[in-house]
This record gives C-alpha cells, structure tokens and sequence, in this order.
C-alpha cells in the first residue's frame, strides 16, 4: 500500500509511501477537481488518472512518471464541456446532536 485517500470536504491523498510523494503533489496541480488513480503500469512508470470535476466531466490524463507530465486524454461526457456548470462547495453545519455535518451547494 503506497497511499489512503479520505473523503471529508474532497478527497485527500495520505501518503504512506514516499516515494510516490512527488507523483501525487504533481498530480494536484494538473487540474481541479479530486484525483482518481483508475490505473498503472506494473512497474508503475504510467498511470491513468481521473480528475472527478464538480463543474464538469470526468477527465482522463495519463502520466508519465519518468517525464512527470500528463497528457489529456478525454473526458465522460464531452457533450457537457461546452455548458458552464456551477462550482460545489463543501460547508460544516452543525447538527443539533452538535456533530458537525458535510453539506454541499451551488451557486448559479
């Protein structure tokens, strides 16, 4: 096992080996939206990963790990890019057994 993710807010990856440390810091910037590791290589030299968007489709890159770099592949639903989709926001409310609850919205 090389890393957990945690879904509270969003999806957050707990690396637990660091070797994949720098892989998953670029992944983070490659695009917006949660990171999704769908696949890799077995020596692990090329991934498939998926970024899940709240304001569109699901988009597919590949990754070179020797190179670190992505390269766009596609999306889910292409038909969705040409709309402008409205951004989801986590908040805390508390409940009234005083527990905090995760909650989303969408302003349009």
């Amino acid at each position: 096992m090389q890393a957990v993710a945690f879904t509270y807010k969003r999806k957050e990856w707990q690396v637990l080996d660091n070797s994949i440390a720098p892989d998953l810091d670029y992944l983070g910037t490659v695009a917006d939206g949660d990171v999704e590791i769908v696949s890799r290589a077995l020596d692990y030299s090329r991934w498939i990963v998926a970024y899940l968007m709240d304001n569109g489709p699901v988009r597919y890159y590949l990754y070179g790990r020797e190179s670190r770099n992505a390269v766009f592949l596609f999306t889910n639903r292409s038909e969705l890019e040409r709309f402008p989709l409205a951004h989801m926001r986590p908040v805390l409310i508390k409940s009234r057994d005083d527990l905090d609850r995760v909650c989303y919205y969408s302003l349009r």
